[in-house]
């Protein structure tokens, strides 16, 4: 069973500032200071990491630059390696780490975040961890990027699909952004699946919040949501999560369309397979092996009455006469 995940308190972060100034100063702990400081970090399992992130931030050159001209004199306030009591200067550090931007100076901005780039290609899948110790499975002929900033880890998946396996860090969320929509999460294991015609997100554990084209759902552990364009437009429909994935060769389809099991298919295939117009909204259920695009269109030609042809660079699926 999955831990609940930690609320991370105002008097936490507050606290976590005060001890983040007070070990940027020269002098080293009292034994009284480092003794409270201990007792503080082991009254709660969170208190690590936010006291990590706030030193993070404090050792930013940018976020020292910014910090040291809202204490300047003109400002009525001491930067110059303050005492720990100086409530107004913890106050000020706060609302800095809050709203840095907002006392750079003209033209000067925090370092922006380096985004790191994944590509898989076709029939290619990859297994990729990130620097939190998050797990991320590639599905083939898939694009992603990865960007995490002291207070969130976000990835944006491009186009494919991948699998997620996420620790919990309640002071940066999880978020995956994907054509239309987003899944943000604090720490939990999840499959998102992304294509032309529709998406479909798989909860295997914890709980994920998706929103998109207007429609937000909150999915537990063995719930998914399927995410469809129809002739009114985008729906958002809550679902059983699938009990096999691509990661064991298999799509699992329900009522879903053939332009999305083509599309699937189309990672593991050289030549694409394309849907005639009279076909795409075809609705398809069932399990499907999807890294051998030739056998199962066979298959499924047979019991739909398909029509699959040899189009010289592409295969063209067609209803037939």
């Amino acid at each position: 069973m999955t831990a609940p995940p930690v609320l991370v308190t105002q008097q936490t972060r507050e606290a976590a500032t005060e001890w983040a100034l007070r070990l940027e100063q020269d002098a080293a702990l009292t034994a009284a200071e480092a003794e409270a400081l201990a007792q503080w970090l082991d009254g709660s399992p969170d208190r690590h990491l936010v006291l990590a992130r706030r030193r993070e931030m404090l050792a930013d050159p940018a976020f020292r630059r910014a910090l040291e001209r809202a204490a300047s004199p003109a400002r009525g306030l001491h930067w110059t390696r303050p005492a720990f009591s100086a409530a107004g200067l913890a106050a000020a550090a706060a609302a800095l780490i809050a709203a840095a931007a907002l006392v750079l100076a003209p033209g000067e901005t925090l370092p922006a975040p380096e985004a790191a780039s994944h590509v898989t290609t076709l029939a290619e899948t990859r297994l990729i961890t990130l620097e939190d110790g998050t797990t991320v499975q590639m599905n083939a002929d898939t694009r992603l990027t990865v960007t995490y900033t002291h207070d969130q880890r976000h990835v944006t998946l491009v186009q494919g699909e991948a699998a997620f396996d996420v620790p919990s860090d309640p002071e940066r969320p999880f978020l995956v952004s994907a054509p239309g929509f987003d899944v943000r999460v604090v720490g939990t294991r999840f499959n998102v699946n992304t294509t032309g015609a529709g998406a479909r997100v798989d909860v295997h554990q914890g709980q994920v919040d998706v929103a998109g084209h207007g429609h937000q759902a909150r999915l537990s552990a063995g719930a998914a949501a399927l995410i469809r364009r129809g002739p009114s437009g985008w729906s958002l429909t809550e679902t059983a999560a699938s009990e096999v994935d691509w990661r064991d060769g298999w799509v699992e389809l329900d009522n879903a369309s053939l332009l999305f099991l083509l599309e699937n298919l189309n990672r593991y295939s050289d030549r694409p397979y394309r849907a005639a117009p009279g076909a795409r909204t075809l609705s398809v259920t069932g399990r499907f092996r999807v890294n051998d695009p030739a056998r199962t269109l066979e298959l499924v030609s047979q019991f739909f009455g398909l029509n699959v042809s040899d189009q010289g660079d592409h295969y063209t699926v067609a209803a037939e006469p």
